[in-house]
């Protein structure tokens, strides 16, 4: 909270005092997801925090679906669709949509929060202009989300001889307003 608080505990009981030691709600500390593999980004929206790994998605929020908090908190599996890289995850309004091999996928939203319900956006539209694109080129896009027009651009490389992640040479647009 302050400069004098630095190089102290960071929690506000202290874990080695033996009179007050217990975690407090405002504390930080290590959530531990079983059986995730590598992680590839984090993304909070509303009172959830997404976790994009290579084999799959978790939410973690409170045991209420509010918050979570040190001492109250849930972590779930929603999602066995994998981002494939940090790039090519887009937050668009706090809906989080990723690539895939096999698609771009899109979180389902409620009033009461996310189910675990995920759409595969290409299926029903693009999905064989979708899977003509190389899968090196899939790894290595890069997405951005416009607000105002409500685009979200993925840069990607279709040049399979090209070695260069950067030099990309199409760009796959999605309206998520229509």
């Amino acid at each position: 909270e302050s400069d004098d608080d630095l190089g102290t505990c960071y929690q506000s009981a202290d874990p080695t005092s033996r009179e007050n030691f217990a975690i407090v709600d405002s504390d930080g500390g290590v959530i531990k997801i079983q059986n995730i593999a590598q992680i590839i980004d984090l993304k909070a929206s509303g009172d959830a925090m997404f976790v994009f790994a290579t084999n799959g998605v978790w939410a973690i929020t409170g045991t209420d679906n509010g918050a979570f908090k040190a001492t109250d908190y849930s972590v779930s599996k929603i999602s066995s669709y994998p981002a494939i890289s940090r790039s090519s995850v887009v937050d668009v309004g706090g809906i989080p949509i990723w690539w895939n091999y096999e698609g771009i996928f899109m979180l389902q939203q409620q009033d009461a929060g996310f189910t675990k319900n995920i759409t595969n956006v290409t299926q029903s539209t693009i999905q064989t202009a979708y899977d003509s694109i190389p899968p090196t080129s899939k790894f290595t896009a890069k997405g951005v989300y416009n607000d105002q027009s409500g685009l979200i651009y993925w840069l990607y490389n279709a040049d399979i001889d090209n070695d260069d992640p950067t030099a990309f040479t199409n760009v796959l647009v999605l309206d998520v307003v229509t």
